[in-house]
């Protein structure tokens, strides 16, 4: 069995200026800390934000690093209006083709999503071998059925 310990990280939001800054310092300095006492070899970042500090890990202590993308963050952002200053986009786009091209394992939840991202062409054929399938456990059926009863039993 592998040895996984999972070490989730509060998100600070509490005081308006001083969150932002503390979400991204601490990070570092568990990353740093954690890596310099050689405790794990290994950063799994789930989602575009974590995953820049998995990739400043990669380049500069030498671990591994794998990119959970659960969505298209950037893309979102911008969808959204989150992202209205091009040059901004442009530059975040530019750092995720880097986290893709350098994290060690790329999960996402579709082939769709898998299909997405190989069209983006970020990544050589050898390089597409690392993108890994972890689908979302759901039956349909049991759910529809699930979720049937039940709209029978409100409309009753």
């Amino acid at each position: 069995p592998l040895n996984i310990t999972w070490y989730p990280l509060p998100y600070n939001k509490g005081i308006r200026f001083l969150s932002p800054a503390i979400n991204f310092v601490h990070p570092i300095l568990f990353i740093l800390f954690k890596l310099r006492l050689s405790q794990f070899h290994w950063l799994y970042c789930r989602s575009f934000m974590p995953s820049i500090l998995g990739l400043l890990a990669k380049k500069t202590l030498k671990s591994k690093f794998i990119f959970d993308t659960r969505g298209f963050w950037v893309n979102e952002r911008k969808e959204y209006g989150n992202v209205k200053n091009p040059a901004l986009f442009k530059f975040m786009k530019k750092i995720e083709s880097s986290i893709i091209k350098n994290c060690d394992y790329l999960v996402v939840q579709t082939h769709k999503a898998q299909k997405e991202i190989i069209s983006w062409g970020l990544l050589t054929s050898h390089q597409e071998s690392k993108i890994v399938l972890l689908p979302n456990s759901l039956d349909l059926n049991k759910f529809e059925s699930s979720y049937n009863a039940k709209l029978n039993l409100i409309s009753q």
